[in-house]
This record gives structure tokens, sequence and C-alpha cells, in this order.
């Protein structure tokens, strides 16, 4: 019988160590754990999928409010009532229409992991180093574990099976030789992948200067975004994947890339966000569609406010 229920992110650190640190959690105190490695596009579904659970502990960890969570908003209503339900994350939630019991730990001070790490394990020695190298990783700092985090990072964008990264996490064991046989091997895929970027972007320019690029699905957006802003002399990048998701990083801290993720339905932080748009984009038609995104990018940065305050006084 299943104990606790975990849906976090699954494609970054600060959501797989968030899983591990309650996996951790359930382990030490004999529960058992069921884990959902969800992202927005697929939470919805998830939430139906435990929509009939009772009398059980569910956490949400670094999952920020998306308004098409309203569609399931009188499910996580029901969940809420049975079930301890515990929503824990570190994105801007002050758009949130979610009337629920759900009890919400939010603090943008800290990286989710972190909060799981102090809700649950605040005297563990592992959930701590786990909770450091989520901080360190999502909050891109420059310390003695740095790169840790961005190996850990690189296994889990290589499509190495979660559950078992979260279960080696859990027990304390942060690399090993399956990640490092892991990790070299995707070091190829990489370099195939940043050719494919070079090779699939377009560069635009009005008040600021920016470049959309197509990228290959097994490139995570932040080393698809993270290589284009080293290479391009720009202000923020947009780089898209072929079932049409959005990333959005910058260079130029003036500019606030949630306000504009959210005219493509998405949301995020002022210097990372993400969107998905209804359309499905290939090797022929990206230009046609780059073409189009930016003009709506373009009219965007005219008619609403995507300057920080603080950088405009």
């Amino acid at each position: 019988m299943t104990d606790i229920l975990c849906l976090a992110h699954r494609k970054d650190v600060d959501g797989l160590a968030s899983h591990a640190i309650l996996r951790r959690y359930a382990l030490i105190n004999g529960y058992s754990i069921k884990h959902f490695f969800v992202n927005y596009g697929d939470f919805n579904d998830a939430i139906r999928e435990i929509s009939d659970y009772v009398g059980k502990l569910i956490v949400v960890a670094d999952i920020g409010y998306n308004k098409n969570f309203m569609e399931v908003s009188e499910i996580l209503k029901k969940l809420a009532e049975k079930n301890e339900f515990l929503w824990i994350d570190h994105h801007d939630w002050s758009d949130s229409k979610l009337n629920t019991d759900i009890k919400f730990i939010i603090d943008m001070k800290y990286c989710a992991a972190e909060l799981v790490y102090r809700t649950f394990m605040k005297d563990d020695e592992v959930s701590k180093e786990l909770a450091y190298l989520a901080r360190t990783h999502d909050f891109r700092l420059k310390n003695e574990r740095s790169e840790l985090a961005d190996k850990i990072y690189e296994v889990i964008s290589s499509g190495f099976d979660k559950e078992k990264i979260v279960d080696y996490l859990s027990k304390g064991i942060f690399w090993n030789e399956e990640f490092e046989n892991a990790y070299i091997k995707y070091q190829k895929a990489k370099e195939k992948g940043f050719k494919f970027l070079d090779e699939h972007v377009k560069v635009y320019k009005n008040r600021y200067k920016f470049v959309l690029a197509l990228s290959k699905d097994y490139l995570s957006s932040t080393i698809a975004t993270s290589y284009l802003l080293e290479k391009y002399d720009v202000d923020f990048v947009v780089c898209l994947w072929k079932n049409g998701k959005m990333s959005f990083r910058r260079k130029n801290k003036k500019i606030n890339l949630k306000e504009i993720a959210k005219n493509f339905n998405g949301g995020g932080r002022e210097e990372a966000a993400g969107a998905k748009i209804d359309i499905t984009i290939n090797e022929d038609n990206f230009e046609e569609i780059f073409d189009k995104i930016s003009e709506k990018i373009k009219n965007i940065l005219e008619t609403i406010k995507v300057l920080n305050a603080k950088d405009k006084e």
C-alpha cells in the first residue's frame, strides 16, 4: 500500500533531489512511496491518475502555478479534503487562482529541494547535501559542488532511468560508474545537438536582440539555452522543440521573461521561463514559425511591461 505520493519535476536537479529527499524520508520512517516524474505538460494527467486516493501524504514539489491547473482544480480540492496535501515550491504564485485546502509552502529565497529538506529532513546530512546540490544548480552558483551538480543534471538529461537516479541519490550515492558512463555517452550526443542548433537558428532585433532556435529532444532546456547564450551576442534566447515546447533564458537582466512567456500560455521566473505552443515544428517549417513568433515577441516587448521595476529606476 502506498503511503506517500510525490509529484515533482522530472528534468532538473532540483526536481530529482526533491524526489530523493522525500524517498529518503519514506525509507527511514518505513513508509511506501510512489513517484510521479512530471512537468507542466503532463501534471494534470498525474493529478487525474491519483484522483481517487484517500488518506495519503501527497507532496507536489518544484512545480509552479500554471493557469492550465484550473482544469483539475476540483480534483485538487477533493484530494486536499481527503489527504494531507503539501505543495512545496519556489516560483511566483501571485497569479494563482486555485481555491483548495492544500497547504502551500512557497519561498522564492530557496529552491524546492531546500524547502523539502527543511520540511521533512532538516537533521539529515544526506538530505542537506542533496538540497545544496539542487540550490547550486538551480541558482547557477559557483562553488565546490558546481561540477558535480552540472554532471548530475547531464545524467538526468541523458535519459537515464529517473527512478534509479532517485534511488541512488536517496542513499547518498551522488556519483558512480553508471552515472559516469551515461555522462560520457551524453557528451557525444550534445555535440550533435549543438550542431543542429546552429543549423536551425535565426537572429532578430528591434528594441532588443534575441535568437530563436530549434533543438533536438535530447538537449534539455538548460543545456540548449546555455549554449545559445554563450555563443550568440543577444539579450535573450528562445529555444523550441518539435512538440512546441518553448524555453526562455536571458543575458540582459532588465528583461522579465516571465511576462513574455505569459503571452504564450507559460510562466516561470524573470530570468528563466517556459511555455508551450500548440504546433509541431520541424526542419521544413521552422523559419516560417520563427518569423511569426518573433513578430509576436516584438509586439510584446513594445506593449507590455517586460522590464524589472528595479531596473527602470
